[in-house]
């Protein structure tokens, strides 16, 4: 019996991998432009492997699409669905259906199927993001459905970060004939920092037929009183404040007070803008806007050199909205300015108070950090001490954590530090990690998993970087039995979909038999994705591998199909150009591979060449290297040369690009991390 089982298994495992090669010839067929072959080689995958059948249907169907047969593309998706119904193909079909519909000019169908595929879900997904736009344009072609795609696009105007699909939005809301619509158009045009074009169509909406204001008449005073020079200013703000007070809580007001709040800026009038901005805070103080002015204000005060006026904004903006996002950073830069300018003791109550309002955050790392090494040049042995151990303690993920176990290590002897050291040069200890944990053992019930199709699918997507494994994941995610979601996270993790899984994860299982142990729940925050492939190319490259998987962290969150708007592509986020120049200059890397850099195997070790190449130039200097990546080795040798004698933590600070700042600091943050949380490889 255990004979029949066994050849049961082989025959299966055989049949999958034959299927496994049929779709990534499919694949690179279809990304090459083969379609016909495409096509050929999906059909033969879905004969040859049940588990894959369902994915190479919907891929053919995508073909048929968009070679221009739609009525065929359609039928095999509504093949996909019918003869599976359930599984992580569903909503990717239904996705590909509303693409197929939307083409055809069938609307209604095409947004009935978007849908469906969002449905149950209180979080779009990241990779959902066109699939949301388009069902917004769809919506916005039907008349019942318009204010449905509107609710979207003001959506977008008021949260998203990324100006350019605010402005996207932005350009829909504004050519609404709602009024209220159009004023959130200005909103995102104030937001985008396009105040010209702003002030423009807020003057176009006074007029009474627009629509847009409750009382147009009102904000025609408002105006007068703000740029009316013949009445005293503290007069023109009463006013002002009256007319506030008459109808609080008005959007429209919400949008004139940060408009006129900015031009008030840009005209010079600083102290008319920082009024602008407490009363947003006044009147509106369930928004972020009052913050954001306040933090608009630093940077302009920053720029200028009015350190006072920074400092000013920052004070005003802690205080008046304490749980602003910028809040903790404009309470650090206060404490950063104090000492600086030789004010120990006012820094050191500020950052201490920082470490109490933002606890376990970076701002309390490095503040409790500075504590210490203001103390050390004090001579205050206790102080530092206290201020190392509180910055130890704040978390695996921050460099200064790491960092001040170095100094404990190096200060306090007694301070027995066991965790991995890490230099930043050949013989110059830098970091040390905390101590890693007893090496976890693989939970009881994993066979419960290991012998399922989506574990082989997970696995062969994830590896592969198709753009199925989101999907995949996403269904793993949702669908899978509490007690077993414990065991499948880190399995997405490992598979490449860190990004995925925690969109979900803080809002996931809190009863008993779903609850994640805690050395396995901090693992899922630095996964050992593509681990079989980093191994192999780290032991060629003579690297630690997990210091590729910090870079790649940090480059993507693992995430094999991400393009940045500059281009950088896949895991390790190499540019194109820096890819065919690695495969002109090094034999270790093919023109294939450099073709093609949304695979994983081909982006890491890609990026790992580079990275090693960067290390050679940089005589083994993680610091300069991760620099030289970032920014690239010609602006790192302008640093090297202009500070040639900084120790490390003073050249990472000395780097004149804040992004280039951050990311070593970040990168040497996450090789820490993993140093905690994972023994050394062999």
């Amino acid at each position: 019996m255990l004979m029949c089982l066994t050849l049961l298994c082989c025959a299966a495992s055989a049949a999958v991998s034959t299927g496994e090669h049929l779709f990534l010839d499919a694949d690179a067929a279809q990304r090459a432009g083969r379609f016909a072959d495409a096509g050929r080689l999906f059909e033969q995958c879905a004969e040859s492997s049940e588990d894959l059948m369902p994915y190479a249907w919907s891929r053919l169907g995508q073909l048929y699409v968009l070679s221009g047969r739609g009525e065929e593309g359609l039928a095999l998706y509504e093949r996909v669905l019918s003869r599976f119904p359930e599984g992580p193909w569903v909503r990717l079909t239904k996705v590909r259906q509303a693409d197929a519909f939307t083409r055809m000019g069938r609307r209604e169908e095409a947004r009935q199927a978007s849908e469906a595929a969002f449905q149950g879900l209180s979080v779009h997904p990241w990779f959902m993001s066109d699939a949301a736009w388009q069902h917004a344009e769809n919506c916005l072609a039907l008349p019942e459905h318009r204010r449905e795609a509107y609710r979207f696009y003001r959506h977008i105007a008021e949260t998203t970060l990324l100006v350019a699909l605010r402005t996207k939005a932005t350009e829909f809301l504004l050519q609404s004939s709602d009024g209220e619509d159009r004023l959130y158009g200005i909103y995102g045009l104030i937001r985008s920092g396009n105040i010209t074009d702003a002030r423009k169509r807020w003057n176009l909406e006074k007029n009474p037929e627009s629509g847009a204001f409750s009382k147009p008449e009102q904000t025609v005073l408002l105006d007068q009183f703000c740029w009316d020079t013949g009445m005293p200013f503290e007069e023109r703000l009463r006013r002002i404040e009256d007319l506030l007070r008459q109808e609080s809580g008005k959007f429209e007001y919400r949008v004139w007070l940060m408009l006129v709040l900015r031009e008030q800026a840009l005209a010079g009038n600083t102290a008319a803008a920082e009024e602008f901005a407490a009363l947003l805070v006044r009147h509106f103080p369930e928004g972020r806007d009052g913050g954001d002015g306040y933090w608009w204000l630093s940077e302009r005060f920053e720029k200028a050199g009015d350190t006072a006026g920074a400092d000013r904004m920052y004070k005003r903006l802690t205080e008046a909205c304490p749980g602003h996002v910028r809040a903790p950073r404009s309470r650090f830069n206060l404490a950063n300015r104090a000492r600086m300018e030789g004010k120990r003791e006012a820094a050191r109550s500020l950052y201490e108070l920082l470490g109490e309002e933002h606890p376990y955050t970076p701002f309390a790392a490095e503040g409790y950090y500075r504590c210490a090494r203001m103390a050390h040049d004090a001579g205050n042995a206790v102080l530092e001490r206290e201020g190392l151990q509180r910055a130890a303690a704040t978390g695996i993920e921050y460099f200064h954590a790491h960092r001040a176990r170095y100094f404990l290590a190096q200060r306090f002897p007694e301070e027995k530090q066991t965790g991995a050291r890490i230099q930043s040069a050949p013989g110059q200890p830098f970091l040390i990690g905390a101590p890693c944990p007893d090496e976890t053992e693989a939970p009881l019930l994993q066979p419960l998993i290991s012998s399922t199709p989506a574990w082989r699918r997970i696995h062969f997507l994830g590896r592969n970087g198709l753009e199925e494994g989101d999907w995949e994941a996403l269904d793993l995610i949702m669908n899978s039995a509490p007690s077993l979601k414990k065991l499948w996270f880190p399995v997405i993790a490992d598979a490449g979909f860190m990004r995925t899984l925690f969109q979900y994860l803080p809002g996931s299982d809190t009863d008993e038999s779903g609850r994640i142990p805690e050395t396995i729940r901090r693992r899922l925050d630095y996964p050992r994705a593509y681990w079989d492939l980093v191994v192999p190319v780290a032991k060629e490259l003579n690297l630690d591998p997990y210091l590729i998987l910090a870079v790649a962290r940090q480059e993507s969150v693992f995430c094999a199909t991400i393009m940045s708007h500059a281009g950088a592509t896949g895991v390790m986020q190499l540019m194109p150009a820096t890819a065919d120049w690695l495969a002109r200059v090094d034999s270790r890397i093919s023109q294939s591979q450099a073709a093609n850099l949304k695979s994983p195997g081909n982006s890491i070790r890609l990026g790992a060449v580079y990275l090693e190449r960067m290390l050679k130039c940089s005589e083994g200097n993680v610091i300069y290297a991760l620099a030289s990546y970032n920014a690239g080795p010609g602006n790192c040798d302008k640093w090297r040369a202009r500070f040639p004698q900084a120790d490390p933590e003073d050249f990472m600070e000395a780097i004149p690009f804040t992004e280039t700042r951050d990311y070593v600091q970040k990168v040497m943050a996450n090789y820490a991390a993993y140093l905690s949380l994972y023994p050394p490889v062999r």
